[in-house]
């Protein structure tokens, strides 16, 4: 009779042991076992691919693992449940601010199977913001406010919350431009930058020396304010016209435009006047840095080597 009664004993006390081949996946908030393509935990509706909380034991068991997060771990909008690169500042969705989410007030604790549902359902209706994967730079946005590449899914930038427009903004450029197409193109440039550096000496009244007559040191002082005004015109000339319109007005008028090597995107007002400065560096050595276009097959000068540009064909060939 005592055997029996052991025996049943033992036969109605609840099994937890979990075969070592089992994939099924523990619940960090509640424990619960869950199967091992569930997103969300069946008992507290809780999403199993979130991090557990560093004060949260995670207790080990045979066979059962815990969901982590992926190698490249994304960020999740608290507005509307979409997947964001993890150094998403704005979500690619909705554009709201990912970094200071609203604080909103907790509703009251609703049904687990239902709370499950919700949340699976709102999931799955907005996955597909999530770029797909080896996307190319010329299928995604450029931002028109900060130049950043976005996804072609994205409707705001996730750099600065800016609406993106609603077509591709990355041009498919040809081929790289040679030696003397740029050349022909800075001969245009610099018999624009005369012409208008003579009307500013006149306008402005600046003195012009005589080197023949004079003793060079003078004559170099007194020319100081002409090479000030000449140099900063050269500059914002660059820096204006690359940074709005891809290339100044020799480069335009050729074909040409100036882009960045790594995406092709637009260059931005600041990186195109440090490859303005740049260019001094190419120009000290006997212009050895402006020659180097035609010894490399990128076709790249050294300031497009230290500023990331390159100048390109607008029509593919």
């Amino acid at each position: 009779m005592s055997s029996l009664c052991m025996h049943l004993l033992l036969c109605s006390r609840p099994m937890h042991k979990v075969s070592a081949g089992s994939t099924r996946i523990r619940c960090n908030a509640c424990g619960g076992l869950n199967s091992e393509i569930a997103r969300y935990c069946s008992r507290c509706g809780t999403d199993l691919a979130a991090a557990p909380d560093a004060g949260t034991p995670s207790a080990k068991l045979e066979g059962v693992t815990s969901r982590k997060q992926d190698s490249k771990p994304f960020r999740r909008c608290p507005k509307c449940h979409a997947d964001n690169p993890g150094g998403a500042k704005f979500c690619c969705a909705c554009a709201s601010d990912l970094l200071h989410p609203p604080v909103e007030s907790k509703p009251e604790a609703a049904p687990a199977s239902a709370a499950a549902a919700s949340s699976a359902s709102s999931t799955s209706s907005t996955s597909p913001s999530k770029p797909p994967k080896g996307e190319s730079a010329s299928g995604c946005r450029i931002c028109p406010g900060c130049h950043v590449l976005n996804p072609s899914a994205a409707a705001y930038c996730a750099e600065c919350g800016v609406e993106l427009p609603k077509d591709t903004t990355v041009p498919i450029f040809g081929r790289p431009a040679g030696f003397w197409i740029r050349a022909l193109a800075y001969t245009i440039d610099t018999a624009i930058l005369i012409i208008v550096s003579l009307l500013l000496h006149e306008s402005l009244g600046l003195p012009d020396p005589d080197f023949d007559r004079l003793p060079f040191e003078r004559a170099l002082v007194e020319s100081i304010p002409s090479i000030v005004v000449d140099f900063t015109t050269s500059l914002l000339y660059a820096m204006v016209f690359v940074g709005a319109w891809a290339g100044t007005i020799g480069k335009l008028v050729l074909g040409l435009r100036v882009v960045r090597f790594s995406d092709g995107g637009r260059v931005a007002y600041g990186l195109a006047l440090g490859r303005s400065l740049a260019q001094v560096i190419s120009m000290i050595p006997l212009g050895f840095g402006y020659f180097w276009v035609a010894l490399t097959p990128s076709k790249r000068g050294w300031h497009d080597y230290l500023c990331d540009t390159r100048v390109v064909h607008v029509k593919p060939e």
